[in-house]
């Protein structure tokens, strides 16, 4: 017999012994509930002028917080952990006359939408640690003119800057038992969401979605770039696992990465931007 037959029988046959030894993907174990619903508590309008911080800090679960489209707010914005179950709605005040919530927003939709940007190169947005129960609608997230690098548009993290990432680390090397227990923050949906920089300012990544039960849906998100280093529209590095992230219909433009997943272990990641998506399912 042809030793070359021969051989490639065996090669056929041991390929295939290892197909068999591959695990089979389990089904999903946890659901991400992303519908669009109507709060049914109290609604905190935010005019142009007023205090947005304030307003959300007042916002209790169940709570939609109104802010006023064409408006600009210029700051850092926190939303921080609240006691209760319920959602909080941060949205815009014409979100009936942006995109429907089973499409995808553009920038044609920006005239509609407050704008909310950062002066620095702090984020315009963080969910502190141990937030939960956040959902952002149709707002603009962007750069001040003329603002230097910003690290993250919008930042989902147990650690809150880049100088806390670094004192961590340094503890967590000479002394781990004082570190605290991570507090990520905990179901975050960023819906209609129009996230961008511009052609001349260095944005290193438009969302950092570290924490559990996040998902970016129906959102544009674009001139996300960084001269010095490699960017990503959504990143998500630092994470409890297991590791599983679920991309359908998104719509990311910018130079480096699109979605970038590290090291870490992100858990219930959910990207969905684009057409119908009712639900993100994940596995944990």
């Amino acid at each position: 017999m042809n030793t070359a037959f021969v051989l490639g029988l065996l090669l056929t046959g041991a390929a295939m012994a290892q197909d068999l030894q591959r695990p089979v993907p389990e089904p999903p174990k946890a659901y991400v509930e992303t519908a669009y619903q109507r709060r049914s508590g109290a609604t905190i309008h935010v005019r142009k002028g007023e205090d947005l911080q304030g307003a959300l800090d007042r916002a209790k679960p169940g709570d939609t917080v109104a802010v006023e489209a064409g408006a600009t707010f210029t700051g850092n914005f926190d939303l921080t952990p609240k006691t209760g179950k319920g959602w909080i709605y941060v949205q815009s005040s014409a979100i009936d006359k942006i995109a429907p919530s089973d499409q995808r927003t553009s920038p044609a939709d920006a005239p509609n939408m407050p704008k909310i940007q950062t002066p620095n190169s702090t984020s315009a947005i963080t969910v502190l640690p141990g937030a939960a129960n956040y959902r952002l609608v149709g707002l603009e997230i962007t750069p001040a003119t003329g603002a230097p690098r910003v690290y993250q548009l919008v930042n989902i993290d147990f650690i809150t800057s880049r100088v806390a990432a670094k004192v961590r680390d340094m503890v967590q090397g000479v002394a781990p038992s004082i570190v605290k227990d991570t507090e990520f923050p905990q179901n975050i949906t960023i819906d209609r969401c129009y996230i961008h920089g511009s052609d001349t300012q260095d944005v290193r990544q438009g969302v950092v979605a570290n924490g559990t039960s996040v998902a970016v849906i129906n959102s544009y998100i674009s001139d996300i770039h960084d001269s010095t280093m490699d960017s990503q529209g959504i990143l998500a590095y630092r994470t409890t696992g297991p590791d599983q992230d679920r991309q359908q219909f998104y719509f990311v433009n910018h130079r480096e990465r699109d979605v970038w997943r590290g090291r870490g272990r992100s858990q219930s990641l959910c990207v969905a931007v684009g057409k119908l998506v009712d639900s993100c399912r994940a596995s944990l």
